[in-house]
């Protein structure tokens, strides 16, 4: 479920302790993970000029921002493993409740390794307010980020891989 986004900049804003480069830092990432999931899951349908949005903030924009710049070999190790938690976690999913060639992993492992994005706000967290504001507010980052509980996610996940299986779309690759 996607929140509103007042909501969302309204809890960013927050937890970045106003810092407006950390903000916009945080809101574009945020966006730029939603849109390349709208993409691979191919869930919901992404227009020409939102796609190269994305491409101009991700290359142009983000390596711009001040609060990145600085950050850059704290935040860098954190972005890249958030990334690769999120293309194994997506590769769980689409193999999930189809059948025996499918990889043995529970889908519940996929809704952890989702979560991996909230570690870079709270890392944010930490390189603004110290490790104390990052204790304080991480645990409600991680509540914020899963929006659904783990028996309505894996549900979701079995129910489209078995609309999938039924129209005969395999594990949601295309060949």
């Amino acid at each position: 479920m996607k929140k509103p986004f007042e909501a969302e900049h309204e809890m960013i804003s927050r937890v970045l302790m106003g810092n407006e480069d950390a903000i916009r830092m945080a809101n574009e990432l945020f966006w730029i993970s939603q849109v390349w999931d709208d993409l691979v899951d191919q869930d919901a349908p992404v227009p020409a000029a939102t796609i190269n949005r994305m491409m101009w903030i991700a290359l142009v924009d983000l390596p711009l921002n001040p609060f990145y710049q600085l950050n850059f070999c704290a935040l860098h190790p954190i972005i890249r493993g958030a990334i690769i938690d999120w293309m194994v976690a997506t590769d769980i999913e689409n193999s999930a409740g189809l059948g025996e060639d499918a990889p043995v992993v529970d889908v519940s492992v996929s809704y952890v390794l989702r979560d991996s994005i909230s570690a870079i706000l709270c890392h944010m967290a930490y390189l603004i307010g110290g490790y104390d504001w990052m204790v304080q507010v991480s645990p409600e980052i991680r509540a914020w980020v899963h929006d659904e509980n783990v028996t309505e996610y894996v549900g979701k996940i079995l129910e489209r891989n078995g609309k999938r299986k039924k129209e005969g779309s395999g594990h949601g690759k295309k060949s």
